[in-house]
Order: C-alpha cells, then structure tokens, then sequence
C-alpha cells in the first residue's frame, strides 16, 4: 500500500530494538502489472513476477498469500493498472475473491514487518474499492484490513480490523465491537489510512478520504490480555464480485530527535535565524523525509525525525551548498552533534557554484540594501554590502557542487 508511496522507490529498514522504517508500494518496478506477486498458499499459476514473495518494499517479510473456500474460486491479488486520476498510483494490489452461489470464497494478502511495530509508530495506506471506472465495483461482498500480532494463523491474534462493503460506511472492528465511520465506501474514491501506536494495545486510526476530511477513531486490541504487539498488515477480499486496491504501505517509528550545529562558512553575521533545510536519507542515498530547522546565535539545530536506523543527515542553506553526515546510527533516543559545515557561495541556489552564482554576485556588485541593483543573495557573508569580499568567495569555491 502507499501514497508515496509514489511516494517510493526505493528505501530502507535498519532492524534493531529500536529500528523501524518500512516502504512498500506497487509503484516500485519490481512489481509487474497483470501478474500475481504472491505465491504461498496459493495453487501455481502466473506468478512470474514473484521471488518467492520478495518483491517490492523494505522491512517486510516476504507477501503471503491465503486463499480458501468452498467453490473452488479462492480469488486473485494481482498487480494491477488503473487510471492515475484516482491517485493510486500507476500500479495496485488489486483483490476480488469470487462469488459462488452458496458458497464462499476469500482472499488475502499479508504483510509481515521483520520486527515488530513500536509504541509510538505510524501505520499508514491508501485503499479505494473499485468502481466509477477504476474497474469493478463490489455489490456483494466484503473487503478491508486486519491488523494482527506475529502469528499468521486463523483465528490468530487479530488485533482490530477496518472493514467494507458496498453501500455502506466503512466500519471498524476492536474489542468493544464493530462501528461505523461517516466515510461511506465510494467506488473510485481512496482513503487514507494512519494508525499510530499509542501502546500494545490502543491504537489511534485515522481515515480520511482524498481532498476530504479526516476522521479520528481510538480502538483497544482484540489481543489486549495477551499485549501482543502489531507485526502483519493483512488485505482481505470476501465474496466479493468487483475490484479493490490498496497501495503506499509505510511504517515509520516514533519520534527521534536529531539535533547539532551548522558553520556557516564565510560568514561574519550572526547565523541566528537563518532556516537550513535538512534531508533525511538512508545509508544508499535516498530522502526519507525533509525538515527546515532555524539556527541560534552558535549555529545549533534541532528536528524530530520519524525514521530510524542508518541515516544521513544533508544539510542545504540558503546560498551555502549541500553538505551530507556520514552514515550515522538514530535510535528512539536520537542522535546528537551531527554537526555540518556548509561551503558558501551558491547565490542560484542550485547546489553547484557557477556562472550563475558569478553573474547574480556581478549585477548587485557595489550594491547597498538601499540600492536599485541589491540582491540580498549575493550579500554572502553577510556584511550589507556585495564587495570584493563576496566576489572572492563566489571565486574561491567556483565549480564546487554540494552532495
């Protein structure tokens, strides 16, 4: 599931007590459209795009399927390809189980993390029945989401579960029972799923319909005199006779404060208030997340970051190009003095220092605040003034491009 899953590409898990990271969505070209990228549990067939279920994604175990019932059509969970128009995506796990007169049949699809989830993590998918033209809608039938402990058997350790059918709101299931929502299942329209992990057993769930208003429920576990913990995110269809999507699977852990000082080199002003923009990125290279942080009169910094693990922390001001940490190690705790000095001189600012940063500093060269050709941009050390001091430094690191 995802949204970005478009958000997503490729990312990271670093798995540890504390670690938690997960990114899984059909956006990722390992999954193929058309075909079924689960295998086990499931008679053979057009499984090509699957690797013994490994496909797509980081921090899961490998997909599972279940299939069962009693005619003999146990359903499908392909990859599928419907119009961008409906925000899912260019690629989907579709699901539809199959109608047999009186009997029944079902499917689903589960995703187990390699450790599980944290107090004070976030669950979060998109998911959207068919219908409207985002292929067949459901008339009978049930599809939605369980969330469940470790173990994978039926009953297992359901935890609480949402659910939908046509024609209906969607509802959600925990140890008090089933409630409806106010978000009725539209054929077409995606939801937003968030569930933050307030303990073992209390969740906060958010749904939220897309250009919509979110609704906020808080449920107890089915599980709660056990404490089992979240582990599987398990997609189901039930009898149903039409389509249903899920995509932009993420967990991301609780709250990690990052925090350090920033040198702001060639520069003789106070760095107070200057707002840097930081990227988040796993050990390869990739932005999990971006924060603007305002230094102090030293320089320090300080942000909370949602993802844990191994992380590189980059740092980009205002005409001071990127500058990234080596791979560092962020654990609930956080981590401390991730301190960076920035290379001044990019006036453009596109990360590289070239005829762009020398022309801006030429055409306000001599210039005051109060001057018609004053570009604060070119102003690199912060003296009020763009002087032989700013040219030398635009000079000085000419051709440098940043991380």
């Amino acid at each position: 599931m995802k949204n970005s899953l478009s958000y997503l590409l490729m990312f990271g898990l670093a798995v540890g007590a504390n670690a938690q990271i997960a990114l899984d969505s059909a956006e990722d070209s390992v999954y193929v459209v058309g075909q079924e990228y689960i295998q086990i549990g499931t008679p053979a067939g057009n499984q090509t795009a699957a690797v013994n279920g490994l496909n797509g994604g980081f921090g899961f175990e490998k997909w599972q399927r279940g299939a069962y019932g009693d005619n003999g059509n146990f359903g499908s969970t392909l990859v599928t390809n419907i119009n961008s128009s409906f925000h899912m995506g260019t690629k989907q796990w579709g699901l539809r189980s199959g109608v047999g007169g009186l009997d029944f049949s079902g499917c689903d699809a589960r995703r187990r993390l390699l450790a599980d989830v944290l107090v004070g993590s976030t669950v979060s998918f998109s998911i959207m029945p068919g219908g409207n033209g985002a292929g067949v809608e459901s008339t009978s039938g049930d599809f939605g989401v369980e969330f469940r402990g470790s173990s994978l058997s039926n009953p297992g350790r359901d935890l609480f579960a949402m659910n939908a059918s046509f024609g209906q709101n969607y509802s959600l299931q925990d140890d008090s029972g089933s409630q409806f929502t106010g978000i009725p299942v539209t054929g077409g329209l995606r939801v937003d799923v968030s569930i933050v992990v307030l303990s073992t057993t209390q969740y906060s769930v958010t749904l939220q319909p897309y250009g919509g208003s979110p609704e906020t429920h808080t449920l107890t576990s089915y599980a709660s005199s056990l404490g089992a913990p979240l582990r599987t995110v398990q997609f189901y269809a039930f009898t149903t006779n039409g389509d249903s999507y899920a995509n932009f699977l993420r967990v991301q852990g609780p709250g990690a404060p990052i925090s350090g000082r920033i040198t702001l080199l060639n520069y003789g002003a106070s760095p107070a208030g200057q707002v840097i923009a930081f990227d988040v990125k796993n050990a390869s290279g990739t932005v999990l997340e971006s924060h603007n942080a305002t230094l102090d009169a030293s320089g320090n910094y300080s942000f909370t970051s949602s993802s844990q693990g191994s992380l590189k922390i980059a740092a980009k001001g205002s005409h001071w190009l990127r500058k990234a940490s080596a791979t560092i190690t962020v654990g609930a705790s956080g981590a401390s003095n991730v301190d960076l000095s920035l290379v001044n001189g990019d006036s453009a600012p596109d990360n590289v220092i070239d005829l762009s940063d020398y022309t801006i500093v030429a055409v306000a060269f001599n210039a005051l605040p109060s001057s018609g050709n004053w570009d604060a941009r070119a102003d690199l050390n912060g003296d009020g003034v763009v002087d032989l001091t700013d040219y030398t430094i635009t000079v000085t690191n000419f051709n440098m491009t940043g991380d």
